[in-house]
């Protein structure tokens, strides 16, 4: 930025300024005047200025005795008035001066104050800078420590989740073979009911079957016996008749043979029959037997079930005890993060 040429002087400011000098009862010197004109103006300027007030001066005091008494009196009068009036405002700037000292004086004490309070602040400053100084010089150590132990949770937390993966690679090789387990037992419970209600209506068709057979022999046995009966009434009474006469001997003879050749077929028929029924009785004893190796089959097959279900008691608590250390796992995970939380806060405040 160009500074601005400086002004000129004019001649009324040196006239001012030496009658200032002169109301102060003080030498108009060249110095004087420019110190009075705020150290502007050129000396030489100044100077032509004075030598042409005091011609002026000179001249108008030559003047000054041809004017009338009158007129010497009046400007008697004004210098006088202007003489007070310089007085007046010399002891106005006097006065000014005076206060403008007194409070530059103020000004001075209340910055030299101010100066020693900052300097006490300072050393108070600069004795916190050196408390926080040591202060972050143990915080940097806690970090440290903080790090240390932040690596070490971390290689535990490794370690936990390595051996977190391992638990739920075993957990869902247990939950598999539960399954797997389950499924067998379920489809094993399926066959051997399908199996057991097959085996008993096989065996109830074949024991009514054997039932209805039974009563068919029986059937045929009480119409045998009934026969026999008959024909042993029948022979009896052909014997009374045979004492009576010879010929009805004779023909009691004929129908005896006759009864007895029936009789003999009617005991074959018999036999068969009875050998039927003892076979019969053989199936329904073979039966018996069969279904008290189902019934036991059965019981075999209720342990193995109660068995199973023990087994799945058993993976279902291991399971339980699983999920209980996978939470406990998962809480000092949080409780690592949560401490990793912390730490970086605390690096950050």
């Amino acid at each position: 930025m160009k500074c601005m040429a400086r002004t000129g002087i004019s001649k009324k400011q040196v006239q001012a300024a030496k009658a200032a000098l002169k109301a102060r009862q003080q030498a108009v010197t060249i110095d004087a005047v420019r110190a009075e004109l705020g150290n502007t103006g050129s000396k030489t300027t100044i100077s032509r200025y004075l030598n042409e007030l005091d011609q002026n001066h000179q001249v108008k005091m030559d003047n000054l005795d041809a004017l009338s008494a009158e007129l010497g009196q009046l400007i008697g009068q004004v210098a006088n008035r202007l003489q007070e009036e310089a007085k007046e405002r010399i002891e106005q700037n006097e006065a000014r001066y005076q206060n403008e000292r007194e409070q530059w004086q103020t000004q001075k004490q209340e910055l030299e104050d101010a100066l020693a309070s900052a300097q006490a602040q300072s050393a108070s400053l600069i004795a916190q800078v050196n408390e926080l100084e040591s202060i972050g010089a143990s915080l940097r150590e806690e970090r440290e420590q903080l790090r240390i132990s932040l690596g070490q949770a971390t290689e535990k937390e490794s370690g936990l989740h390595q051996r977190l993966s391992e638990r739920q690679a075993h957990i869902a090789s247990l939950e598999q073979k539960h399954t797997h387990a389950r499924e067998a037992l379920e489809h094993f419970r399926a066959a051997t009911k399908t199996q057991r209600e097959q085996d008993l209506q096989r065996h109830e068709h074949q024991v009514q079957l054997v039932q209805a057979e039974l009563r068919k022999a029986q059937q045929q046995v009480a119409v045998v016996q009934e026969s026999l009966d008959k024909a042993m009434h029948n022979h009896a009474s052909l014997e009374a008749r045979l004492q009576v006469t010879h010929e009805q001997l004779s023909s009691a003879r004929q129908n005896l043979e006759k009864e007895q050749q029936h009789a003999a077929q009617l005991k074959s028929e018999l036999t068969v029959i009875q050998g039927n029924l003892k076979q019969k009785e053989v199936v329904v004893i073979a039966q018996s037997e069969k279904l008290a190796g189902y019934k036991r089959q059965v019981l075999t097959q209720q342990a193995e079930m109660e068995q199973l279900r023990h087994s799945n008691i058993q993976l279902s608590t291991a399971l339980k005890a699983k999920e209980t250390f996978v939470e406990q796992l998962l809480q000092i995970k949080s409780l690592t993060q949560l401490t990793a939380v912390q730490t970086d806060r605390d690096e950050g405040g």
